[in-house]
């Protein structure tokens, strides 16, 4: 999504706004505004694996060390940026919480896989977002802003789905061994479509 929305930032705005000059406003606000989609989502993960370890408090610190942080960077950054400061003040504030939580994961887990996690998503997002845009702009005098929006995004789909299988962030054969019964699986395994466990 980081990468979707930066890339497409201006149609989407457009998609859902028929004002096209507060789209065209807007559009640089969401592309900033984009960079923090990343941390939220690690922030959801890191607060639901916290509270699963027993340690519902330290979220509720953390969430509250982010709020703190979110209302003094936003006088500040309004200052100095215009409304510009307020998508750079969530993504320092989402940054900040993201942290907070990692830091506290590894020290009663050893260690928290943060790269290994993050890399295949992450390559497999940019080859999403590049193939999107590409696709936008080639729909684009065909088809119309709306409609090569819609196109765009439907592709970004097709093309994540097979960039994350590609580069090894899901295991194709666990996905379809865990969504059908045992049987069908084993049968599979015997047609050599998937592989045996």
């Amino acid at each position: 999504c980081t990468f979707g929305l930066a890339a497409l930032s201006q149609p989407i705005l457009s998609l859902i706004f028929k004002n096209s000059e507060s789209a065209c406003t807007a559009a640089p606000l969401l592309t900033l505004l984009s960079a923090s989609v990343f941390p939220l989502a690690l922030l959801a993960l890191t607060n639901t694996v916290l509270q699963a370890y027993g340690r519902v408090l330290f979220p509720v610190f953390s969430m509250c060390t982010g709020i703190i942080l979110k209302i003094s960077l936003s006088q500040m950054l309004i200052g100095t940026f215009g409304m510009k400061g307020v998508p750079i003040g969530t993504f320092i504030c989402y940054t900040v919480i993201c942290s907070l939580n990692l830091a506290y994961l590894s020290r009663f887990t050893g260690k928290t896989g943060m790269i290994s996690m993050t890399a295949k998503p992450f390559c497999a997002a940019f080859i999403c977002a590049a193939g999107s845009y590409i696709c936008y702009v080639l729909c684009l005098d065909r088809l119309g802003g709306s409609a090569a929006c819609l196109t765009a995004i439907a592709v970004a789909v097709i093309i994540y789905f097979l960039a994350i299988i590609l580069t090894g962030g899901i295991k194709l054969d666990s996905q379809i061994r865990s969504m059908i019964p045992n049987h069908a699986a084993e049968a599979l395994e015997r047609a050599r479509i998937i592989r045996p466990q």
